[in-house]
């Protein structure tokens, strides 16, 4: 295993993850390979089917021919590196004449010391190390409880030469629905809950391919004034490949928790939740614990939420009575949609 992938996913029971994917026959049979390689961040993403949904088809001439003109021709690596090479000067001029951001620097460093990342370099470091490479701006995106690092991929051109052959499609609050009315009906008269997960630093748990490391650079300006290099090692946010590749992995846990423990759960991306009756719920909650413990997956232990008939479930809040459903705007949502109304 190389150096870079071992730091992320040494730890992983990758042997038991794949027999556990040819015992539950689940279709995905290259992930645990793939992980122990690294995913791929550029290319075309590898089509799995029976996980991930065709591309659409839309059988309206005007509107196809609509989404024909605005869709960007995809790049190669080459064309990339080559479009990556003629403005890197001027990339690394902006960094320079920007502000430093103590915080960006700071938090970079931690996922370095964290074996999140390497570096920093220097660009003359990164051509020696890496060759022809594309550097990526990084900047924060500041939510009401964090700070979320994002880098931007968009700009740097890295997510056009990404291609996809399929589409994820993810539940909603319509599929809870679908399913508390199956398990009412199969269940008469039993209560109902909820119980939540949330993978720790999602991405971060799932390695890149070492071979795409030109594509996986971020630039930050140092405390010096001169660009800082640093190579990701882990699925990184703003990268388009990091969903598809990330919810490969959301996709077969799941499976895998239906399969061998017959729950019923689900998940958005990285947020994981099961819907079960009272009686059977803490045994539904505490098996999908295991499971992620046994293949060395972490869970985040803030967002974890044992059964309960009153959970707070992709941004609405949801009550669980003996024969209703209830879904309600959050507090917070209320306060926005009143004062966007009265503006």
């Amino acid at each position: 295993m190389d150096p870079g992938v071992r730091s992320i996913s040494g730890h992983l029971n990758l042997p038991l993850l794949q027999e556990l994917i040819q015992l539950t026959q689940y279709s995905d049979t290259q992930l645990a390979k793939d992980i122990q390689q690294g995913l791929p961040v550029i290319g075309k993403m590898p089509e799995i089917k029976g996980v991930f949904a065709p591309l659409k088809s839309n059988p309206d001439p005007k509107e196809s021919n609509k989404k024909k003109t605005k869709k960007k021709k995809k790049l190669t690596a080459s064309q990339l590196l080559d479009e990556a090479s003629s403005s890197m000067r001027k990339t690394l001029n902006e960094i320079r004449l920007g502000e430093f951001d103590e915080e960006i620097w700071t938090a970079t460093l931690a996922e370095v010391e964290s074996g999140l990342m390497e570096g920093p370099y220097s660009h003359e470091e990164a051509f020696q190390r890496f060759g022809r490479h594309v550097i990526s701006k990084r900047f924060p995106v500041r939510q009401p409880d964090k700070t979320r690092l994002c880098d931007d991929y968009r700009r740097s051109q890295v997510n056009a030469a990404t291609e996809y052959t399929q589409r994820i499609t993810l539940p909603t609050h319509h599929t809870l629905e679908v399913a508390w009315r199956k398990m009412s009906k199969a269940r008469p008269g039993e209560p109902m809950t909820i119980y939540k997960s949330d993978h720790a630093a999602a991405y971060r748990q799932v390695p890149t391919d070492p071979n795409e490391a030109p594509f996986q650079l971020i630039c930050v300006k140092g405390p010096d004034g001169e660009p800082a290099i640093f190579r990701h090692l882990a699925l990184s946010f703003g990268a388009s490949s990091s969903v598809v590749n990330y919810c490969r992995l959301s996709q077969c846990l799941i499976h895998l928790h239906r399969v061998m423990f017959g729950a019923v759960s689900m998940s958005f991306i990285d947020d994981y939740w099961g819907i079960e009756p009272a009686t059977s719920a803490a045994t539904a909650y505490e098996c999908w614990t295991v499971l992620n413990e046994l293949l060395g997956f972490k869970e985040k232990e803030s967002k974890k939420a044992p059964p309960s008939s009153d959970v707070r479930l992709l941004g609405l809040d949801v009550q669980l009575s003996a024969n209703t459903l209830t879904l309600s705007l959050t507090d917070e949502k209320r306060k926005q949609l009143c004062n966007s109304l009265s503006e």
